[in-house]
C-alpha cells in the first residue's frame, strides 16, 4: 500500500489549440521530489482526429519529457482533436510516497452437510425417531465464525440434542429452541461436528412428510467454493447462499431428511385405501371349552331318484 499526497497544482490549459504534436514540457526545478510528471484527462472530448494517448493519465502520471500531452498530427488539420475546445495539462507537488506492505489472506472453505440420518425409514404418528448429523470443513482454510443449523417442524415434539461429538472443531455458541438448533463453530480444514437428536412424532405434518433440515453457512470474509452470495452483505440465510451465482442453485450445505408419517387406525380415517399403522398391541388369551346339554335334531334327506339313461340303438 502506497499513500501519496498531491499538493500546489498548476493548470495549463490549452485553448482551442487543433494540434500539440510535440506536447508540453513542464519541470519543477526547485524544492523536493523534482520532475516532469504532468496529468490529463481528455474523456469527456468529442474524439474527432488524432486524440491524445492516452485519453487519461492515470494517478502516477505521465513524464511530460517522453509525452507531456500530444494530440493532433504534423497534417495540421484545422479540425483536429484541439478545435473549438479546451484540453488542460496540469502537475502537482508530491510528498515522498510512503509505502507499506500489507499481507492479504484469501480464506476459502468448502463447508458441507455430509448427512442427516433418522433410524427408521418410515415412521407412525406417536413413535420417536432420533437422527445423527454430521458436518464437516473440506477446507482449505479454516474457518472462524461457521453457523450450523438444524430445524424440524413442530410435528416432531419433545426434541432434544445431545453433546456434540467433534474433531478439530470448536463450538464457541449454541441454542436451542423446540424446533431449531444453532451453533457458531471453529472449524480447522477437515475439521468435523457431529450431534444427535431426537423427538417423538405427535401429528402427520402438512403434505405427510416428516422433513429434518441440517445446514451449514460460510461467515463473512470466507468464499465457500459452492455457496457464496458475492454481494458485500454478512451472510444470514443458508439457502440464499446456496443458489447464489456464479455456483447456482444447489450446494453440498444443505441436507433434508424425509420420512413419511403414517396415522394410526380411527373411525375418523376410515374410508379409502390409505396407509395406516398402529403402534398398540394386545394379548388374547387362551380358554377351555365347557361341557354342556342340548337338543339336537336330524332331517331326513330324500332318496335321489334313479339316473335316466340314453337309450341305445342296435342294428341287426
Amino acid at each position: 500500500m502506497r499513500v501519496l499526497l498531491f499538493t500546489g497544482e498548476v493548470h495549463f490549459p490549452f485553448i482551442d489549440v487543433e494540434n500539440n504534436v510535440n506536447g508540453i514540457i513542464i519541470t519543477r526545478t526547485n524544492g523536493a521530489n523534482q520532475n516532469s510528471i504532468v496529468y490529463w484527462d481528455d474523456t469527456d472530448i468529442t474524439f474527432t482526429g488524432t486524440s491524445s494517448n492516452p485519453v487519461k493519465t492515470t494517478i502516477d502520471g505521465v513524464n511530460s519529457t517522453i509525452n507531456g500531452h500530444k494530440w493532433g498530427s504534423t497534417a495540421y488539420s484545422s479540425s483536429d482533436f484541439g478545435n473549438e475546445v479546451i484540453l488542460d495539462t496540469w502537475t502537482y507537488t508530491t510528498n515522498t510516497p510512503l509505502t507499506s506492505s500489507v499481507a492479504i489472506v484469501l480464506r476459502e472453505a468448502d463447508l458441507e452437510t455430509v448427512s442427516i440420518t433418522p433410524n427408521t425409514t418410515a415412521l407412525c404418528v406417536g413413535q420417536s425417531v432420533s437422527y445423527t448429523v454430521v458436518m464437516r470443513n473440506n477446507g482449505p482454510s479454516a474457518v472462524t465464525g461457521a453457523k450450523a443449523r438444524i430445524t424440524v417442524p413442530a410435528n416432531l415434539t419433545g426434541v432434544s440434542f445431545g453433546t456434540p461429538t467433534l474433531s478439530g472443531t470448536t463450538v464457541t455458541a449454541s441454542s436451542a429452541t423446540a424446533t431449531q438448533y444453532d451453533a457458531i463453530l471453529t472449524m480447522n480444514n477437515a475439521g468435523t461436528f457431529t450431534i444427535t437428536f431426537s423427538g417423538t412424532i405427535t401429528s402427520v405434518p402438512s403434505g405427510g412428510n416428516l422433513n429434518a433440515v441440517a445446514s451449514i453457512m460460510r461467515p463473512a470474509d470466507v468464499t465457500d467454493p459452492d455457496a457464496t452470495n458475492p454481494d458485500a452483505a454478512t451472510p444470514t440465510d443458508p439457502q440464499g447462499e446456496c443458489d447464489s451465482a456464479p455456483s447456482g442453485v444447489g450446494c453440498n450445505n444443505i441436507k433434508t431428511s424425509s420420512l413419511v408419517v403414517s396415522p394410526v387406525p380411527t373411525t375418523a380415517n376410515a374410508g379409502t385405501d390409505q396407509s395406516l399403522c398402529a403402534v398398540t398391541s394386545t394379548t388374547l388369551a387362551g380358554n377351555t371349552p365347557t361341557a354342556g346339554t342340548g337338543t339336537g335334531h336330524r332331517s331326513a334327506v330324500p332318496t335321489p331318484p334313479p339316473l335316466l339313461r340314453q337309450p341305445q340303438i342296435i342294428q341287426r
